[in-house]
């Protein structure tokens, strides 16, 4: 109902009763593995004011749940609410895809110094963000999974002497060498197994 009030003047209902380009691949390829928050946080940016009052959180969260449900999104045991989203990851079916070359990503490990090279290692698979700084990464690192995957660190411009052997989430853009153009890195202060 909330699509239909505010969307459907634009984007459309196909004769299915699907969101036209936000279902399918068109959808899993732009929005695939991301954190919800962020999908509210774009449809409640960007939804246009057709005329209509302006829509309430509510609606917000009703016109996600609409798009999830298109895209085959098992449906929770409530009902879905703004401050749900913070709390949840879409992984699509068959698991998740891996971050594409270029895309903004968090990964999870130790940081330590290889000569002069410093690593992420036992890394977590990097995951897509779109978060606008680490600090609001931090919620989905905690539930990121050390599997060993070792990450050089490529111009990091922060003083990381500091992290040293411990546990930190790596924030940059993923590189054909699998290394981390950094933008961020912060300690989640536990000591990594030595």
């Amino acid at each position: 109902e909330a699509f239909l009030a505010h969307c459907d003047v634009c984007h459309g209902i196909d004769p299915s009763g699907n969101p036209g380009r936000f279902v399918g691949e068109m959808f899993w390829g732009v929005w695939g593995d991301d954190a919800l928050p962020d999908l509210f946080k774009k449809i409640q940016g960007h939804m246009i004011d057709n005329g209509a009052k302006p829509a309430t959180d509510a609606e917000y969260a009703d016109v996600l749940a609409f798009l999830l449900a298109s895209n085959e999104v098992p449906a929770g045991q409530t009902e879905l609410t703004a401050a749900d989203t913070s709390r949840i990851s879409m992984i699509r079916k068959g698991g998740p895809a891996k971050a594409p070359v270029g895309a903004v990503v968090m990964v999870v490990g130790c940081l330590a110094k290889v000569g002069d090279v410093w690593q992420v290692t036992n890394g977590s698979q990097p995951v897509r963000t779109r978060a606008t700084s680490i600090t609001a990464d931090l919620p989905r690192a905690e539930g990121l999974e050390m599997v060993g995957v070792p990450y050089p660190l490529e111009f990091p411009l922060i003083r990381l002497d500091p992290m040293l052997g411990k546990k930190v989430i790596a924030r940059g853009i993923l590189l054909a060498s699998g290394g981390i153009n950094v933008e961020a890195v912060r300690s989640l202060g536990t000591d990594c197994p030595k």
